[in-house]
């Protein structure tokens, strides 16, 4: 041990511009007792041996164990984030997808009530067609009836007012004749 403190640490001083007697001095001036500091020395390695081999390194290991889980969960949490985020594009393109079918659904919901109203719309518009046909035959039966009737009624009375103002009963034809004269005089009215 002393030849390995002599090349290693004496040595170098004494190059540095000292003297193996230098160092001699030096030692002896803060009282170095080498047995002493080789004893210390060796004890030093003993602890910090042991220090590295039971506390050092196990606290090392614990560290790197520790750096691997927060890599770890670092790592998951960017993955969780880009899974959120890749659910997120996929939520907003059903909600997308979702809006364009119930615009869809709406369009093709107004068009069918287009339609359903348009076809009640022409029913209605058929019936009412109908109805006022139906009403204008009615009238111009009504019509037709009135006019027969006011006719048979204005004959009578032509062949009444005949009778007076002749003062003589009519055969049928004359009747007739003068009936149909009546009838054509009204008529032209």
């Amino acid at each position: 041990m002393s030849a390995f403190l002599h090349s290693h640490l004496f040595i170098p001083l004494a190059s540095a511009g000292g003297t193996p007697g230098a160092i001699a001095k030096v030692a002896e001036k803060f009282h170095v007792e080498w047995p002493m500091l080789l004893a210390q020395m060796f004890n030093f390695c003993i602890v910090a041996f042991v220090l590295h081999r039971f506390a050092f390194k196990p606290l090392l290991e614990a560290v790197a164990e520790r750096q691997k889980k927060i890599a770890e969960g670092l790592r998951q949490a960017e993955e969780a984030g880009r899974r959120m985020a890749r659910a997120e594009a996929q939520g907003q393109k059903m909600l997308l997808k979702a809006s364009v079918r119930g615009q869809r659904i709406v369009e093709r919901a107004r068009a069918e009530a287009e339609v359903q109203a348009g076809d009640v719309h022409r029913r209605k518009a058929m019936e009412l067609e109908k109805l006022h046909r139906r009403e204008l035959e009615r009238i111009e039966l009504e019509r037709s009836c009135a006019i027969g009737e006011a006719r048979s009624k204005l004959k009578k009375e032509a062949v009444l007012l005949a009778k007076q103002v002749l003062g003589a009963e009519l055969s049928a034809g004359e009747t007739a004749e003068r009936s149909a004269v009546a009838a054509k005089i009204l008529m032209a009215e």
